[in-house]
């Protein structure tokens, strides 16, 4: 018996060693969580004898499964974070919460902290959209400044920017070079090790929900 990463685990025994000769091909039995449905978190246990040839076999994770339990999850993840952003504008907090128990649901470790971080949540938004959302602002460099106060997170914020192209409006709208200056001081303080600005793991799984393209080895 072996097993890979994406709950799924293939037994060779006398019974797939038979198959094997009988339909001359080689047969594994597969053990595999299939994912049901979002709403009830529900799983079940399949059992089935399946070709080898049958397997997607991913040489970067070095495993091979027959059920994509990780895209079904992926899926699931995608569909919850549609109703967040549906729900989020006039129901923050009621949103938030339906995020972490449907989570929850799916066996993700989601925080026991039940603050719902607007500002950081709005300000990715705002990243993302490239223009202000959920703050009073006038610019989108308040938006930066405002989450700059936010040591933990502000690391994130930043890899946001790179990662939906937001350099150029950051840099044309920055005229005062003060988002500039305080970048500089930002990475001076993480090149000697500010614990201060180490990044907050609190929120991870429902970021990583909400915002996967920050977290491409999470996913």
């Amino acid at each position: 018996m072996f097993y890979t990463n994406n709950r799924n685990a293939f037994v060779v025994n006398e019974k797939t060693v038979k198959a094997s000769r009988v339909a001359s091909k080689s047969m594994l039995g597969c053990c595999y969580t299939e994912f049901h449905s979002v709403v009830s978190g529900e799983f079940t246990l399949r059992k089935k004898l399946v070709d080898f040839n049958d397997l997607v076999l991913d040489l970067e994770r070095q495993e091979g499964y027959f059920y994509d339990y990780r895209g079904e999850l992926r899926e699931a993840k995608r569909t919850l974070a549609e109703q967040f952003f549906k729900d989020w504008p006039h129901d923050s907090q009621g949103a938030w919460g339906r995020l972490r128990v449907a989570l929850r649901k799916l066996g993700m470790p989601v925080s026991s902290e039940r603050y719902c971080p607007r500002p950081l949540i709005d300000s990715l938004i705002s990243a993302k959209e490239g223009r202000v959302y959920g703050f009073r602002f006038r610019s989108f460099m308040e938006v930066c400044h405002r989450i700059k106060a936010e040591k933990p997170y502000v690391q994130l914020f930043r890899r946001a920017l790179k990662v939906y192209n937001r350099t150029s409006l950051v840099r044309t709208e920055d005229r005062s070079g003060a988002w500039a200056r305080a970048e500089h001081k930002i990475d001076g303080r993480v090149s000697v090790g500010d614990p201060d600005y180490d990044e907050d793991a609190t929120y991870f799984e429902e970021l990583v929900a909400l915002f996967p393209e920050l977290y491409p080895r999470a996913v």
